[in-house]
C-alpha cells in the first residue's frame, strides 16, 4: 500500500461571512431636555429642545433586546416615546429586528404659578386671621411655631397653621389665599387646569381644613378638604382638577381655610403649583407633579 504523506485531502471548506447588523437611532422632540441611555451602555444620547448629541446611534445583531431609559433634566419631564417605540414609561424594552428610530419627547408642564414658601409667605398672598386669641402663632405662618418636621414632600420653610402651638384659649378661623392666577396661557377649550400642593393635616377634634377656589374673589367653591375622622395618615401631594370650575374664567384664587380649631393640632401646606395640561397629553404624563403618595380629585 502506498501512502502519500505530502497530500492532505480537503474534506470540507468553511466560509465565514460577517453577520449583518441593524441600527438603532435615538431622536428627540419637545421643549424640555434629558438623556436616553441603554442598559448595555451603547446608547448615551443627550437631548435638548429636540436636538440630540452624544452617542445616539448604535448597531446591534438582529434580534437584540435592550432596555432604553429616558431621564429628564431638573425642570423637565419625560412625555412619551414615538416612532418605532411607544408608551409613556421612561424605561422600555425594545426588540431590534430591523433599522429602527425611537424618538424621546421631553417637555416641562406649562406652569402658571408656583410657591414653595422658601422666603416666607409672599406679600401678594393674603392671610386672614379670623380667630381670637393666641397671638401671631394662631394664624398661617412659616415660622413653624410647633417645630414640626414632616419630611418629604415638605421642605422647610412651609406654611402652617398650628392650633397646638397657639394659646390653649385661642379659636382659629384662618385663611391663606393666593393672588390672582391667570389661566389665559392654557391652550384648549375648555382649558384644562390643575393644582398640586403638599398637604398634611393632623386632626384632634372638630377642626376642618378646606381648599376652595374663587373666580370672582367673593364666592368660594370647595374642592377638597379634611374633616371628622378622615385625614391623611402622612404627608402627601394632592392634585386637583379645576377644569370644570374654571370654565369661562380667565383667572382665579385658591383659599386654604382652617377653622373650628381650638387647642387642636395643625394643617401644613407647601409646594403650591398650578399648571395646565396640553390637550394632546394626559395628566399621567406630568411626572414632575406626581408624588410619592397621591390623592387625585
Amino acid at each position: 500500500m502506498l501512502v502519500s504523506l505530502g497530500i492532505v485531502p480537503r474534506l470540507w471548506q468553511m466560509s465565514v461571512h460577517a453577520q449583518p447588523t441593524v441600527t438603532l437611532t435615538i431622536e428627540g422632540a419637545g421643549q424640555g431636555s434629558g438623556k436616553v441611555t441603554s442598559f448595555d451602555e451603547g446608547i448615551n444620547c443627550t437631548i435638548s429642545t429636540g436636538v440630540v448629541s452624544g452617542d445616539c446611534t448604535e448597531n446591534y445583531e438582529p434580534v437584540t433586546y435592550i432596555t432604553l431609559t429616558a431621564t429628564p433634566d431638573p425642570g423637565s419631564s419625560f412625555i412619551r416615546w414615538s416612532g418605532d417605540c411607544s408608551g409613556t414609561s421612561p424605561s422600555i424594552v425594545v426588540g431590534i429586528s430591523r433599522n429602527m428610530t425611537c424618538t424621546a419627547t421631553f417637555g416641562p408642564p406649562r406652569l402658571l404659578f408656583e410657591e414653595d414658601f422658601s422666603e416666607g409667605i409672599p406679600s401678594a398672598w393674603q392671610v386672614v386671621d379670623g380667630g381670637s386669641g393666641g397671638g401671631a402663632a394662631s394664624t398661617w405662618t412659616t415660622a413653624n411655631p410647633g417645630n414640626r418636621n414632616f419630611g418629604p414632600p415638605f421642605v422647610e420653610p412651609f406654611a402652617i397653621v398650628d392650633s397646638d402651638a397657639a394659646d390653649p384659649n385661642a379659636t382659629q378661623d384662618e385663611q391663606l389665599i393666593t393672588p390672582w392666577i391667570s389661566v389665559e396661557p392654557c391652550p384648549g377649550n375648555p382649558r384644562k387646569v390643575f393644582i398640586s400642593f403638599s398637604d398634611y393635616m393632623k386632626r384632634l377634634e372638630a377642626e376642618r381644613a378646606d381648599v376652595a377656589i374663587s373666580v370672582d374673589g367673593t364666592s368660594w367653591a370647595r374642592k377638597h378638604g379634611w374633616s371628622g375622622a378622615v385625614y391623611p395618615v402622612r404627608p402627601q401631594t394632592t392634585i386637583l382638577n379645576l377644569t370644570n370650575e374654571l370654565a369661562g374664567a380667565t383667572s382665579f384664587k385658591v383659599r386654604f381655610h382652617y377653622y373650628n380649631a381650638s387647642d387642636d393640632y395643625y394643617w401644613a401646606i407647601d409646594n403650591v403649583r398650578v399648571f395646565c395640561e396640553d390637550p394632546s397629553l394626559g395628566i399621567e404624563n406630568y411626572p414632575l407633579y406626581l408624588p410619592l403618595v397621591l390623592r387625585m380629585q
